[in-house]
């Protein structure tokens, strides 16, 4: 491989070439799940720095879902593997590599980069449901119920969005600071495999967890602001499909606001659009221990209370005629709605308006059209080339060296105490390592952010090799769990040289509780260690620790290809 220099007098043609996938489908999280390309031996030499992966991205489904903001777009592709062109060797594999990216992404922002990010790679960063990247609707009013009444006829729809990527985390095609232009012609091409993620571990709403629940018991349901009786819940007879109660959601100025509960914003200056509810979902309410948890019906329309400037949610009984409800709810009853309901959409029903039909059963996912590689073609100087093709075909054969990542993933078997986990690497060129804990319930939660790393109680961290602890002293973590998280200095230290070992610029150190991960690097100023013959491993103490933790750990080592003839191999 070799590096274009920029102050060569040499000219360099380039070429930029459209490369289709296997299959030109719409790929989505349910049953096309898996893109792959072929990047053919005729194009000679790519740069991957320039090279881009390219789509057509919209979301489905209510509560306006959208990529999880640590990583936009990435996030829909949870893990690829490279092979040579005639699949003899996996050249580069990473496992996890959306959760990789949202770590590292969390670190090397700056305003310039996160423009670029929303830009181009999907990051959308507002929580303002009005200013939505992927959500919009006809009348321009964005779902704004402040400005009138949102039904059916103005609820907002998805975006078409036109998404440009490298391949995050590649070694060989990510483009990265040390990336070269890669001879195909020696590898006989390339194969490249993506596996894309669920949506629910993949997106998030856009307000977040606000709102959304299986039960009444989460703190970030919203407040019912109206008494209500059964004897308001009564269905209607003769086929009244227009018959519509009324629910006040409090505000977080609202006086009578529960203390454990989240109001959702009275539109003033300064504040922003917060509202969780979409048209279409099936509201329930009831007291914090379910006792009286109960659907109270389908959201029809919503809008603003003229006197206290709420919001206002006009359902409709999804029932039959003269059913009731079967409790009475107090002003502060929890209004929450589900999230199963959001990922496998609500039933059609002859109980409310024809026109909610569409928005009940709509469902959660994405769907990915029109994909393509858009590859730079390098034509080399004519003596590179020949110089090559004599090193491919000699005795030595050729090498190329690339760093990258592998993933070891490991579940706590214990809530408390000291905990220590294996990472199974025999690298002997490793950098260092990054390792992420996430909560085990929250992989599969829309509602969750599924790659927030957990603090979670942890005490102090060492790692471990050959029987010598790295620190020589346990690194303390406590003030990242605190009621006020603070970072510890130390362990800020320790991850940001791991971090630049990688090669990941970093940018951004701030709020790191927010993005709490555990670091360490193997060796100083960009060089590698040996970890191959022994055994290296994590030991975590947690005191106060609620959720059962997994870890990604992520290895940054040099790798190596050998290319002798016809025979390609990676180790």
């Amino acid at each position: 491989m070799f590096k274009a220099n920029p102050q060569a007098s040499q000219f360099i043609p380039v070429k930029k070439l459209q490369i289709n996938p296997e299959a030109q489908v719409e790929y989505n999280s349910k049953n096309q799940t898996q893109i792959r390309f072929v990047l053919d031996s005729y194009i000679g030499y790519m740069d991957p720095r320039t090279s881009r992966i390219q789509y057509q991205l919209n979301m489905t489904g209510r509560g306006r879902p959208q990529p999880n903001p640590r990583c936009g777009a990435s996030a829909l592709i949870r893990d690829w593997r490279i092979e040579d062109g005639m699949a003899q060797s996996t050249l580069e594999e990473v496992l996890d590599s959306n959760v990789l990216t949202a770590q590292t992404w969390a670190y090397s922002q700056n305003p310039s980069i996160t423009s670029k990010r929303t830009m181009f790679e999907g990051q959308s960063l507002t929580p303002q449901v009005g200013d939505s990247m992927y959500w919009s609707n006809e009348d321009g009013a964005n779902g704004d119920w402040n400005a009138g009444i949102v039904s059916t006829t103005n609820e907002q729809t998805a975006k078409t969005l036109q998404i440009q990527h490298t391949l995050f985390n590649s070694g060989l095609l990510g483009g990265g600071q040390d990336s070269k232009v890669f001879p195909l012609v020696a590898t006989k091409g390339l194969r490249l495999h993506m596996n894309l993620e669920n949506a629910q571990r993949a997106c998030v709403f856009q307000t977040g967890h606000l709102g959304v629940s299986e039960t009444g018991h989460e703190k970030t349901c919203c407040s019912l602001g109206n008494a209500l009786l059964t004897t308001d819940g009564v269905k209607p007879g003769g086929g009244n499909l227009t018959h519509f109660v009324e629910i006040i959601v409090q505000g977080p100025e609202n006086a009578l606001l529960p203390a454990t509960r989240t109001g959702v914003n009275v539109i003033a200056e300064g504040e922003y659009n917060n509202n969780p509810f979409s048209i279409g979902d099936e509201l329930y309410g009831g007291a914090d221990d379910d006792a009286d948890s109960e659907a109270l019906g389908i959201i029809v329309n919503m809008t603003k209370d003229v006197n206290t400037g709420e919001l206002i949610l006009n359902i409709c009984h999804n029932k039959p005629e003269g059913d009731a409800w079967g409790y009475d709810h107090a002003i502060g009853s929890a209004l929450w709605v589900r999230p199963s309901d959001r990922v496998n959409g609500i039933p059609q029903s002859v109980n409310v308006p024809a026109d909610l039909a569409p928005f009940m059963t709509a469902q959660l996912d994405y769907f990915i059209n029109n994909v393509e590689y858009l590859v730079t073609q390098v034509s080399p100087p004519s003596g590179y080339v020949e110089a090559m093709l004599s090193q491919v075909n000699g005795s030595k054969g050729m090498v190329i060296d690339f760093r990258c990542w592998s993933t070891y993933r490991n579940t706590l078997s214990a809530l408390n105490g000291l905990t220590t986990q294996w990472i199974p690497t025999e690298t002997t060129r490793a950098y260092s390592v990054l390792s992420t804990p996430l909560a085990q319930n929250k992989q599969l939660g829309i509602e969750w952010d599924s790659f927030r790393p957990e603090t979670n109680g942890a005490k102090n961290y060492q790692y471990s090799f050959m029987n010598k602890l790295m620190p020589d002293r346990p690194v303390h973590l406590e003030r990242n769990s605190q009621t006020i998280p603070k970072p510890n200095a130390l362990a800020l230290i320790e991850l940001e040289k791991s971090l630049v070992n990688a090669g990941i610029a970093v940018r951004d150190l701030q709020r790191s509780p927010e993005k709490f991960n555990i670091g360490r690097r193997f060796s100083g100023y960009g060089g590698t260690s040996s970890l191959a013959g022994g055994t290296l491993s994590l030991r975590v103490e947690y005191n106060g620790a609620t959720d059962r933790l997994m870890f990604n750990n992520y290895v940054a080592q040099l790798r190596r290809i050998k290319i002798l003839g016809s025979s390609i191999t990676a180790f």
